[in-house]
C-alpha cells in the first residue's frame, strides 16, 4: 500500500545575481536549494495560508499568500526557507473564467531573507487587473534531464543568441541555455541535452514583468542528429493579440516534472508526475511508455486528453486517484494570436480540467501543455 507523506530537504548553494525588471547586479549571497508549488484558493483575502493539499515547501516551511494593498490582482506568494537570487518560476490561472495570470518578478523578502517572494500578477482577458485564483511554482533545483531558464533581455539584438543570467538559468547537462530574439515578440530558446533520441520532452511557460504581456509556445523540435538541442519558438503578445517584446520564464523536463523531483514510477518513493502535450483539436490516447517524450507519466500507462466542446478539455491519466492534492501547471501553445489557456479544476473523479479563450474571451481550440505534480509517496 502506498502512503503519503511530505519530506523535505535543504542543501546550501550560490546564487550571484539579482533580478530586478530585467537588471542584472552581480552579490554575493547563500542561497537554499529546493522547491515548492501552491494554488492560491481565495483571491480577495488580505492574507492567508495555502491550502495544506495543495502547497508543498522543500524545506517544510508553511507557504502564504497575501494579497498586496496597491491594486487587484496583485499577491505575493511567501515560500519560507526558499530565500535567494536564483531559480524559476511558473504561473498559471485557475478557475471557470478567462483570467490570465503570470510573474512580475521573485526574490528574498527585504524584511526576511530566507523567505522567497514571487509577486504576482492576474489579468482579464482584456488585460484589466483583476483578482483572481491561480497555481504557482518555484524550484532552483534540478532534475536528471530537466532545464530552466528567465528570458530577460526582451530586446537583445536580433539573431543574437545569449545565456540568460546564470543564477537564473540551469541545464541538468552542465551547459547553458541560449535564448534568440527573432523578431518583435519572438524567440527560439535553445536548451544542450543529450542521450534523448526522438523524446521530445515537456515545455512550460510563463510571461514575466510588470505589464499585462502573455507567451505562448508556438512550436517546438529538435536540432542536430544525434540530437544536440531541445528547442521552442516562443511568441509573446498584448491582450489584443499583438506581438511584442516580452521577458519569461521557461521550464524544460524529460520523464519527469517541472520542480526537478524525484518521480514515483509505479513502486519506491517519489512524487507522482504526469504531463501531456495536445494539439487542442481532437480527443486522443496516448501511451506514456510509447510517445517521444511529449506524454509521461510516473509508472507508465495511457494519457487521455478529451475534447468536451470548443477550448474545453479533460485530461485523464493512472495518476487521477493523486489528483485530491498537488500542483499543475498549464501553458498555451500553437496560437500565436492571443489565445490563453488556464486550468479549471483538477479532481480524482474528473481529472485535470482546461479551458482556452480568445481575445474576445470565449472559448476556443488551442494547443496546451499540461503537467502536474503530486505528494511524495512512500512504498
Amino acid at each position: 500500500m502506498r502512503k503519503r507523506t511530505v519530506v523535505g530537504a535543504a542543501l546550501t548553494g550560490a546564487a550571484v545575481v539579482i533580478a530586478v525588471t530585467g537588471v542584472v547586479t552581480h552579490v554575493a549571497y547563500a542561497a537554499t536549494t529546493g522547491s515548492a508549488y501552491v494554488w492560491a484558493s481565495s483571491p480577495g483575502n488580505p492574507s492567508y495560508t495555502a491550502d495544506a493539499g495543495y502547497s508543498y515547501n522543500s524545506t517544510g516551511g508553511v507557504n502564504t499568500i497575501t494579497h498586496d494593498g496597491t491594486g487587484a490582482g496583485q499577491y505575493t506568494v511567501n515560500l519560507p526557507g526558499l530565500g535567494g537570487f536564483s531559480g524559476t518560476v511558473l504561473v498559471t490561472a485557475y478557475g471557470g473564467n478567462s483570467n490570465s495570470c503570470k510573474v512580475a518578478r521573485w526574490g528574498p523578502s527585504p524584511s526576511n531573507s530566507t523567505i522567497q517572494q514571487v509577486h504576482v500578477q492576474c489579468f482579464t482577458i482584456s488585460g484589466a487587473a483583476v483578482d483572481s485564483q491561480y497555481t504557482v511554482s518555484f524550484t532552483n533545483q534540478l532534475g536528471p534531464k530537466h532545464a530552466w531558464l528567465w528570458a530577460n533581455q526582451a530586446s537583445a539584438p536580433l539573431d543574437s543568441p545569449y545565456q540568460p543570467a546564470a543564477a537564473y538559468q540551469a541545464n541538468s547537462t552542465g551547459q547553458s541555455n541560449t535564448v534568440t530574439h527573432r523578431a518583435t515578440g519572438v524567440y527560439r530558446v535553445s536548451v544542450p541535452v543529450s542521450n534523448v533520441g526522438s523524446s521530445f520532452g515537456h515545455w512550460e511557460i510563463t510571461a514575466y514583468g510588470a505589464g499585462n504581456e502573455r507567451c505562448v509556445i508556438n512550436q517546438f523540435g529538435q536540432s542536430g542528429i544525434p540530437v544536440t538541442s531541445e528547442l521552442a519558438d516562443v511568441v509573446c503578445l498584448t491582450p489584443a493579440g499583438a506581438v511584442v517584446d516580452a521577458m519569461f520564464a521557461m521550464t524544460w523536463v524529460l520523464d519527469g516534472n517541472v520542480l526537478g523531483l524525484p518521480v514515483w514510477q509505479g513502486s519506491g518513493n517519489g512524487y507522482p508526475s504526469m504531463y501531456v502535450e495536445s494539439n487542442g483539436q481532437a480527443s486522443h490516447t496516448a501511451a506514456s511508455d510509447s510517445s517521444p517524450g511529449i506524454v509521461f507519466a510516473g509508472g507508465g500507462g495511457n494519457l487521455t486528453v478529451t475534447r468536451l466542446s470548443a477550448g474545453t478539455y479533460v485530461v485523464h491519466s493512472p495518476l487521477d486517484p493523486d489528483l485530491s492534492h498537488g500542483g499543475v501547471q498549464v501553458s498555451t501553445g500553437g496560437n500565436a494570436d492571443g489565445t490563453t489557456c488556464n486550468v479549471q479544476y483538477w479532481n480524482p473523479t474528473d481529472g485535470i480540467h482546461v479551458n482556452c479563450y480568445g481575445t474576445d474571451g470565449k472559448l476556443r481550440d488551442a494547443a496546451v501543455f499540461v503537467g502536474f505534480i503530486g505528494t511524495y509517496l512512500i512504498a
